[in-house]
C-alpha cells in the first residue's frame, strides 16, 4: 500500500479518536496486524476496502486526500512530452532518476552501454529537466510528482498501446472484450463517469465479499481517461 494511503487512514484514526486497539476489533483481526497494515506492510488491497468500509470511507475520498498530499507536483512541457514519445526508453530513463537513483546506478541496473546514457543525459539536459553534469552525473532540476497533460502526446500513446494490446489479446473473442468511444455532450459525459465510479465501487464491493470464496476467477478492468470529444474507455476482460 501507497505510504501517502497508510498516512492518510492514520489521520482519519486519529480524527475519528480511534486507537490502533479499537480499530484491530473492528476489523477482527490483531493488533500486530494492524500495525503492519497501516506501515504498509502485507497488506492487500482487500484489506485497504475493508479498513475503508469499516471507517465509512470510500476510495475516491482517500485518493482526493492524497492528491492534497502531492501538493508538491511539476506537469511536463508539450515538447517534453513530445521528446519522450519520440525517443522510446527515455520516460523510464528519467523516472529512475526522479527516484533518486544515478545514471551509473540505471546503466547497472538494466545493462546500458555508456553510449546509451550519454544519449539519454544529453536529450534530458536539453529538455531542462536535468543538469548533465561530468562524468556522466545527473542533477534532477524537478522536484515532486510529475503529472502529463491532459490529452497531451503522453496519455495518447499509452492509451493507444494499452488499447492496441487489448484488442490483440482478444480480438477474437469479443465476449470478454467491451471498448465502447461515443461523442457526447459534456452533461452525458459527467453522467457516464458517475455511472463508472458507481460500477467500480460494487465491483469492489463484490471482491470483498467473495473474498472468503474459492470460486473465484481473476477478471480485469480498465478505465482510461477521456479526451476533448470522448468518454471514458471501460473494458471487462476476463482472464483466460
Amino acid at each position: 500500500m501507497n505510504s501517502e494511503f497508510n498516512k492518510q487512514i492514520k489521520n482519519v484514526l486519529k480524527l475519528q479518536g480511534i486507537t490502533q486497539e479499537e480499530f484491530a476489533q473492528q476489523m477482527k483481526v490483531s493488533v500486530p496486524t494492524i500495525k503492519r497494515w497501516l506501515k504498509g506492510e502485507g497488506v492487500l488491497f482487500t484489506d485497504l476496502i475493508r479498513m475503508l468500509d469499516c471507517l465509512g470511507l470510500r476510495l475516491s475520498e482517500v485518493a482526493m486526500m492524497f492528491e492534497g498530499a502531492l501538493a508538491n507536483k511539476f506537469t511536463y512541457t508539450l515538447k517534453q512530452e513530445q521528446l519522450f514519445v519520440s525517443i522510446e526508453g527515455l520516460l523510464a530513463f528519467f523516472d529512475q532518476l526522479l527516484k533518486g537513483r544515478s545514471p551509473s546506478q540505471i546503466a547497472r541496473t538494466y545493462s546500458l552501454t555508456e553510449k546509451s546514457v550519454v544519449f539519454y543525459l544529453s536529450h534530458l539536459d536539453k529538455s531542462g529537466l536535468i543538469e548533465w553534469l561530468p562524468k556522466n552525473k545527473a542533477r534532477v532540476l524537478v522536484t515532486g510528482e510529475p503529472s502529463w497533460i491532459k490529452g497531451g502526446p503522453l496519455s495518447q500513446k499509452f492509451r493507444r498501446q494499452i488499447i492496441d494490446g487489448h484488442i490483440a489479446n482478444y480480438v477474437d473473442d469479443r465476449d470478454h472484450l467491451k471498448i465502447g468511444i461515443y461523442s457526447l455532450s459534456k452533461e452525458s459525459q459527467l453522467k457516464v463517469n458517475s455511472m463508472l465510479i458507481e460500477v467500480t465501487e460494487k465491483v469492489r464491493g463484490l471482491e470483498v465479499r467473495d473474498s472468503q470464496s474459492k470460486d473465484t476467477k481473476k477478471i480485469t478492468t480498465l478505465i482510461l481517461g477521456h479526451g476533448h470529444n470522448e468518454i471514458p474507455i471501460l473494458t471487462n476482460i476476463s482472464n483466460k
